[in-house]
């Protein structure tokens, strides 16, 4: 609001003060002490609000160094404006020159800045007896938290100078000063040194020794500590995993009275398969936690030991010890790495006696051993036959990666005490995160959070060096935390923190998140058609599916010549049913020593199921699953594997086959039984229709001259397949920019402006097609 300026009373010379009268005070809505900008045109001072008592109207009194400052006299017109101020924790002040270097100095220029409201960089004019003249400037060198604040009693003061001496120009930047003196409230002696840190009864605080808790006795105990706060309500998205988890361990533990019921093995052991980030030993840590049992973790690798004997004695003392300090869990991660499959082979010795020494002490467990033995492995099949039967491992429960649904239970677990912003959508994050595993999404909760405090940091113009290097006494790091902690995430935070974390649930180079849409793709309505109703209704609309008792096909083969858009078609149907895509070259299965295919094609299957949903699209099809009798008994055996697999895809449902060949007559006429790939859909060259609308496609953005025709391009490549089309466009635009390029002699690349004309599309024709005449006469002419 407009204010008249008048002088201010001379006591209060040099103590950044705004006198108004009444009728601006009430007005304003403020507080004697609140903080005020005074301005006129593009000048402005932060100043303290108090009241002048009495009949004047419509005044604002200033001190005759601000009005100086801003250039008027009494008499001007200003502009009054309350300004939001919060306490400060911490203000760092370059001292006035003059100032004496005394400890009651100090404490003189400390009592001259209390109330003042102040922000980095502003000028603080002092009058103080240890000023060696009557007034001097102090300046603020950094505030925390940013932005505009007032000193209060509790506020740390730092002063320092320059570490160029008085005369060196102003800066904001605390690594050009030193300290001199800093002020503590609350402390005895406001001095540089900082007091030791001590425990509630004055001692010295010590580290936390594990090796003082009697109970952990073995090595791989893991002490309470470590599980205290874990339980199911922290893991996410697994809820049927969990349920089914439970009944084979907690039950037995909390009925045993039903183990007879239940079976003896209830009691012995079961197999957590999945993925690495998946929750496999957070479910482990949560059945200690809930159960109250000893916990034992076993890294695999940490077993084995270059001594004779030394790995099984390690085994045999990690059963005993569990026996003794029963009910009990044994969990071993990594089991693949221990429980190795045997061989006959002279250096596999010790892996041999170790896998022998485990079924042996898993056979003694008895009934009211009260011993619970977990493994988890990403790689089953490399675990011995012998561990997994029925009496040990017998029950093998799949974790894999959460589906869209878990991903938001995850989210929602991580982010419970994380302060979001109104722009983050975690259902959308959710539905984009696909391959992520729970320990993927909690890195991406993380890396938003140090996303969230660099941005706050920088806002609060502070930097690492200076929180390291800073002595913050107790209140002061109270509240840096508490500020931090209530730092907002947003979406933009989300975003470059799902830059920086890469799914470890697309572990295979060839598992991508498609981007392809229906709408990318020129034509083929009727292939498109096809594709949504064998593949994209049955994933949509899955319990529709079980309601009605039907069971769709494991998939969907597409023939036809190369280029006519069946591995885009494949993407749009990964992109539709927001599933991952997976492309496995069929020719790239083949070869190796006996059974290196078969294996292959497995662990193609067990990486699409990893990552489910998947798209799982074999390219060259007719090469992996020749009609058998053609290619010999590895051929045969390939062919044998692939049906096993593909029977099982309509079973667990998280994977869909879509192949693609041009050759369907070399097929194996059992991989095109109704319930597996069925009959072929043909995909055929693009029509008059579907080429103009791929040319569309393909020049949406590039830059066409007025005389470019897609209509008589469509007209002049009948025949040619989509990839044909599409790299006929990319050539023209090539062809266009060379010769904007050699043309101008241009230095920058962004200088050139160019358009691709039509005889651009003539040259690129003739070169891609070897095609003749010229377009609008009826062909394409030769191109120089």
């Amino acid at each position: 609001m407009q204010a008249t300026v008048a002088k201010l009373n001379p006591e209060l010379h040099a103590e950044g003060i705004a006198a108004v009268s009444d009728d601006i005070y009430t007005e304003l809505g403020c507080s004697v002490g609140d903080a005020v900008s005074v301005g006129v045109d593009d000048r402005d001072l932060l100043l303290r609000l108090t009241r002048i008592e009495g009949d004047p109207e419509g005044i604002v009194a200033l001190d005759r160094s601000d009005r100086n400052a801003l250039s008027i006299t009494g008499g001007a017109t200003v502009h009054v404006t309350p300004i939001p101020a919060s306490p400060a924790s911490r203000v760092t002040v370059r001292v006035p020159p003059s100032l004496a270097d005394t400890s009651a100095a100090y404490t003189e220029l400390r009592d001259a800045l209390l109330g003042r409201p102040v922000f980095a960089s502003k000028t603080v004019l002092v009058d103080i007896d240890a000023i060696d003249r009557s007034t001097d400037v102090a300046n603020i060198v950094g505030t925390f938290p940013g932005s505009v604040v007032s000193i209060t009693a509790t506020t740390t003061l730092e002063f320092v100078t320059h570490n160029d001496g008085p005369g060196a120009p102003y800066s904001t930047n605390r690594g050009d000063h030193e300290i001199v003196s800093e002020y503590r409230p609350g402390s005895d002696s406001n001095s540089d040194e900082q007091s030791s840190v001590t425990t509630d009864d004055g001692d010295e605080p010590t580290g936390n020794d594990d090796r003082a808790d009697t109970a952990a006795t073995n090595e791989f105990r893991v002490s309470n500590d470590e599980i205290a706060d874990v339980s199911y309500d922290d893991i996410g998205g697994l809820d049927d995993i969990i349920d089914q988890f439970r009944e084979v361990t907690e039950l037995p533990f909390a009925f045993p009275e039903l183990k007879s019921v239940l079976g003896d093995d209830q009691s012995l052991g079961i197999l957590l398969r999945g993925p690495p980030g998946t929750g496999k030993t957070l479910l482990a840590k949560a059945l200690a936690n809930e159960t109250d049992a000893a916990f034992y973790r076993v890294n695999g690798p940490e077993v084995m030991s270059k001594w004779y004997g030394e790995a099984e004695r390690r085994v045999r003392d990690l059963f005993e010890d569990a026996r003794t300090n029963a009910p009990s869990i044994i969990y071993f991660d990594e089991l693949d790495s221990l429980g190795q499959v045997r061989t006959d082979s002279p250096t596999d010795t010790t892996e041999r006696r170790v896998v022998g020494q485990l079924l042996s002490v898993m056979d003694g467990l008895e009934e009211n051993d009260d011993i619970i033995v977990i493994g988890s492995t990403n790689n089953a099949e490399q675990i011995d036959p012998a561990l997994r039967r029925p009496g040990r491992l017998g029950t093998t429960i799949e974790v894999g990666t959460p589906s869209k649904e878990g991903r938001e239970e995850i989210f929602a677990v991580h982010t419970r005490d994380v302060p979001l912003a109104d722009d983050v959508d975690l259902d959308a994050i959710a539905a984009r995160t696909h391959g992520y595993t729970g320990a993927d999404i909690a890195a991406v909760v993380n890396a938003a959070r140090e996303e969230a405090f660099s941005r706050h940091l920088a806002d609060a113009n502070l930097d690492i060096d200076y929180l390291l290097d800073t002595e913050w006494s107790d209140r002061d790091r109270d509240q840096i935390i508490d500020w931090f902690e209530h730092c907002e995430v947003t979406d933009t935070d989300m975003e470059a923190a799902l830059e920086a974390v890469e799914p470890s649930g697309l572990v295979d180079h060839r598992v991508t998140v498609p981007e392809t849409n229906w709408d990318d793709i020129g034509g083929l309505e009727d292939v498109k058609h096809h594709l949504h109703e064998a593949a994209v209704l049955p994933i949509e609309y899955a319990d529709s599916f079980d309601a009605m008792d039907i069971t769709p096909r494991a998939g969907v083969l597409l023939a036809g010549p190369p280029g006519t858009g069946k591995t885009m078609l494949a993407k749009a149907v990964a992109t539709e049913t927001d599933a991952n895509f997976m492309l496995v070259n069929g020719p790239e299965l083949i070869g190796g020593a006996v059974g290196d295919a078969e294996a292959a094609v497995r662990e193609v299957f067990e990486t699409a199921r990893e990552t489910g949903p998947t798209i799982l699209f074999f390219d060259e099809f007719d090469s992996l699953v020749p009609e058998r009798g053609t290619t010999g008994p590895v051929g045969d055996r390939v062919v044998s594997q692939f049906l096993t697999e593909l029977d099982g895809v309509t079973e667990r449902g998280d994977i869909t086959v879509i192949a693609a060949t041009n050759r369907p007559d070399r097929i194996d006429e059992a991989i095109l039984r109704e319930e597996r790939l069925g009959e072929r859909v043909t995909v055929g060259l693009p029509d008059l229709t579907a080429r103009w609308r791929i040319l569309e496609i393909h020049t949406d953005e590039k830059p066409l001259a007025d005389d470019v025709e897609l209509d008589t391009i469509a007209k002049e490549t009948d025949g040619a397949s989509g990839s044909t089309l599409a790299a006929i466009c990319d050539r023209a635009a090539t062809l266009a920019l060379e010769e904007a390029i050699s043309t101008d002699s241009l230095e920058s690349e962004s200088d050139i402006r160019t358009v691709v004309e039509m005889r651009h599309f003539e040259k690129a024709l003739v070169e891609l097609t070897g095609g003749s005449g010229s377009v609008g006469t009826g062909g394409f002419a030769s191109a120089d």
